[in-house]
């Protein structure tokens, strides 16, 4: 498969969305402890429905998340995002978001050789916590975010499968319905080398 490139996202458009099942949301963060459990809804905005050309100029997937956190986890309640909140709720959407496209081969629909890559709903809920990655990551914060009530967006923009390991390279956007906001990019590595079995 050759890399797979997407362009970007305005935030905010609207577009035909569809909405993931709340028990499959819950299902999904199972491994997180109630109190740190962030992201209450998602959706996916869009995504491609055909398959990909090397100089394809369209986001691949783009997931929205509805989140709030009433206390922190770790730290007396600051009143607004932080970096470490920015981390737990990338996770979180980003978990969801791709156990949505594995479970509903939307992959398979883009890539002809995704077979290859290894990477099915099974396979990924089994090893979601040890082989999912951060590679890189970086976020910036313009305007404080309220966390009692904020929202994400997360474009998936580019694949590159390498060997084993198959790279995924998204964006990601933070805000409130007051103005605050945050964005950032994550690369993220699946790799099953790393699984815990």
């Amino acid at each position: 498969m050759s890399k797979l490139v997407a362009s970007d996202n305005v935030i905010g458009v609207d577009q035909d969305s569809i909405p993931i099942d709340p028990s499959f949301v819950a299902t999904v963060l199972k491994p997180y402890m109630e109190t740190t459990t962030y992201l209450k809804s998602a959706e996916i905005l869009s995504h491609k429905k055909t398959a990909v050309s090397k100089d394809n100029s369209e986001n691949l997937l783009v997931a929205k998340g509805e989140f709030t956190i009433p206390n922190s986890c770790y730290i007396d309640d600051t009143g607004h995002f932080n970096a470490v909140e920015f981390n737990i709720c990338f996770n979180q959407l980003s978990y969801v978001m791709f156990a949505y496209a594995f479970k509903n081969r939307l992959m398979h629909s883009m890539f002809q050789q995704w077979d290859d890559t290894g990477l099915s709903f099974e396979t990924f809920m089994n090893n979601q916590l040890s082989s999912m990655l951060i590679v890189k990551i970086e976020g910036k914060f313009m305007n404080a975010i309220d966390s009692d009530q904020f929202w994400g967006e997360l474009i998936l923009r580019e694949v590159t499968p390498r060997s084993k390991v198959t790279f995924f390279y998204t964006d990601i956007f933070f805000y409130d319905k007051n103005g605050g906001r945050s964005k950032g990019s994550v690369v993220l590595a699946y790799n099953p080398n790393f699984n815990h079995e």
